[in-house]
């Protein structure tokens, strides 16, 4: 299922990509999963963004908010994750990653622009435990981008609670779904999440 955007039917002329990844310690379970469907995602984007201008950003997340991994890469720059580079440890501060990556990327020069398109994809096996932002913050914040119709805000979680939350804080149905928290679940995600992200 394609990501249910909200810039409708109009023709971007930049796309932003970024992924959130959780690193908290419960990820170690499906560890060299998540190695494999984050590394999936980049040979898609780089496949199917040939001929258009697309950038890519990752930050991941545990106890706080670790540096991005790449900020606004072109596909072609991308390197793979590795068991040595994604080391799951700690706590989960989603709602701070949401909002220092929105900050980061509301930044970028041509962020305004009404062609420029941001497309955040949140992957977490659990609730925020840690944040210094709240629930409050993050519904807020994704309102007022929603709003200019060329922000979209995907999320794969591993429960109806995770999926439910995010609801509540904006993300549409449309835009969440679950995963088991087990190699096949992750593999079976990535798949569908591959052909949502190419079609955005």
């Amino acid at each position: 299922q394609q990501p249910r955007t909200s810039k409708g039917s109009a023709i971007m002329a930049n796309t932003h990509v970024c992924f959130l990844l959780d690193r908290s310690g419960s990820m170690g379970t499906i560890r060299d999963a998540t190695i494999g469907m984050f590394n999936q995602q980049v040979r898609s984007i780089r496949e199917s963004s040939r001929g258009q201008k697309t950038d890519v950003s990752l930050f991941t997340f545990a106890t706080r908010v670790d540096s991005p991994t790449f900020f606004a890469a072109t596909p072609e720059s991308l390197t793979d994750i590795t068991r040595e580079s994604y080391l799951p440890n700690g706590d989960t501060a989603l709602y701070d990653a949401i909002m220092v990556a929105t900050d980061r990327l509301a930044a970028l020069e041509d962020a305004n622009d009404p062609e420029t398109a941001f497309l955040i994809v949140t992957l977490s096996d659990g609730q925020d435990t840690i944040s210094q932002h709240g629930g409050i913050d993050v519904a807020h914040r994704l309102d007022r981008l929603q709003a200019t119709k060329r922000w979209t805000f995907t999320f794969l979680g591993c429960n109806e609670t995770d999926l439910r939350t995010m609801r509540d804080l904006g993300i549409s149905t449309g835009n969440s779904r679950g995963f088991a928290q087990s190699a096949a679940g992750v593999a079976s995600t990535s798949s569908v999440q591959c052909s949502a992200t190419d079609g955005y």
